[in-house]
C-alpha cells in the first residue's frame, strides 16, 4: 500500500529514505507525507463512549503526534541527534517504531 500511495505523490519513508534522526521542515522539502511505523496501544487509550478499542487507540495517535507537531516537538521523534551505533541497521533494515 505504501508502494502504491509513494507512487503518486511525493513521500519517503522513514527512517530508510529520511535517516533516523530529528527531522526539520527543510528535510522535507517537496514531500507531502512521511510514512511511519507507529505503536498505538503504547498509548492506552481509555475508549469514549461506543468507541471501539482500535478507533481509540487511532485517535490518541492521531491526538498524541498532532500535539507534538503543534509544539514543535514532532521531528525530534524521528531519532536521536547525534551518533548511535544502532543508526547504520535501523536506516538500512530494521526500521524503527516513532517515538520508540
Amino acid at each position: 500500500m505504501v508502494k502504491r500511495l509513494a507512487a503518486k505523490r511525493p513521500t519517503k519513508l522513514w527512517p530508510f529514505e529520511t535517516g533516523w534522526g530529528p527531522l526539520a521542515q527543510s528535510d522535507l522539502e517537496e514531500t507531502e507525507a512521511v510514512f511511519a511505523e507507529i505503536y498505538p496501544s503504547a498509548l492506552a487509550p481509555k475508549p469514549k463512549p461506543g468507541e471501539t478499542k482500535d478507533a481509540a487507540q487511532v485517535r490518541a495517535a492521531c491526538e498524541h503526534f498532532n500535539a507534538r507537531d503543534e509544539k514543535g516537538q514532532l521531528g525530534a521523534l524521528f531519532g536521536p541527534a547525534g551518533d548511535d551505533p544502532r543508526r547504520a541497521v535501523i536506516e538500512a533494515e530494521e526500521g524503527w517504531i516513532l517515538g520508540a
